[in-house]
């Protein structure tokens, strides 16, 4: 089928009917070899949620020319792989989501296998054998789906370091009095809610998971601010929409129509 490049937003929205909301493995065509992206569950989420940083580096942060005229594979083969942390969480990633026992970033003699003159990865058979390769433009179009299956907040949009900062800025001083509860919490709320087992817990997707914890607690914020609406002691002159009614808000959008609300005490921490 030749090289699938995803740069529109309706190639992931496509993704996200088809596999992302049935909990499926994402089929993704290489030219001599279909594979499977499966998502993440519950109980690995903890080494994920830090492994997945090898696919978010800001290689362009540097003023290294020749890093940044870099694809992102290239970048990774031959800088960052070098470092044991960096190569153990290239590993992880590629074992969890590509289910390939045999995936090789490196031939015997440790160098990047090339195809037409290219560093790509290999997929080989217990003899070693390759079955398929991972090109550039593939490992990136990787890169996207197993970040958009895996995180329902997920935004792949690039900022600019001064967009970026009011974005950081802003959510920074919106959270700071704000205990941002750990999975472990996340998990024991909801078994309060549903009934689920920690057995059940673990075995969801990760991706799963976080709609079942968003919409238990957002139901329960609905139930108190109809309660408010209701009481002769407050004038809420709008109607208090259910959570899943709502027009879900862009965090970019919100950084900025509320930056000069909290611009001074940004200025002061």
């Amino acid at each position: 089928m030749g090289e699938i490049v995803l740069l529109k937003k309706d190639d992931i929205e496509q993704y996200k009917v088809i596999y992302f909301d049935n909990d499926e493995p994402v089929t993704y065509h290489l030219n001599e070899y279909d594979i499977k992206i499966s998502p993440i569950l519950v109980k690995d989420a903890p080494t994920y949620n830090f492994a997945k940083q090898i696919l978010l580096l800001d290689k362009n942060s540097t003023n290294d020319i020749e890093i940044i005229q870099m694809n992102y594979l290239d970048f990774l083969l031959t800088r960052k792989l070098k470092e044991d942390q960096c190569l153990y969480m290239f590993y992880y990633i590629m074992d969890k989501c590509l289910n390939e026992p045999y995936f090789m970033p490196y031939d015997i003699n440790g160098q990047p296998f090339k195809k037409n003159g290219r560093n790509v990865l290999a997929l080989c058979d217990e003899h070693g054998n390759a079955k398929g390769y991972i090109t550039h433009k593939q490992f990136e179009d990787i890169s996207k789906i197993i970040l958009f299956q895996n995180d329902i907040n997920y935004d792949d949009r690039t900022l600019s370091t001064d967009v970026q900062k009011v974005v950081e800025d802003y959510y920074r001083i919106k959270n700071k009095d704000i205990h941002i509860p750990s999975l472990g919490e996340q998990k024991i709320y909801v078994m309060s809610r549903t009934g689920f087992s920690m057995k059940d817990i673990n075995e969801m997707t990760l991706r799963t998971f976080e709609g079942v914890y968003d919409n238990c607690l957002n139901s329960e914020i609905y139930l108190g601010e109809k309660i408010i609406q209701g009481s002769y002691k407050y004038d809420v002159k709008e109607d208090v929409l259910h959570p899943l009614y709502r027009k879900k808000k862009d965090p970019i959008e919100e950084a900025f129509a509320s930056y000069e609300s909290v611009e001074n005490k940004i200025n002061n921490t």
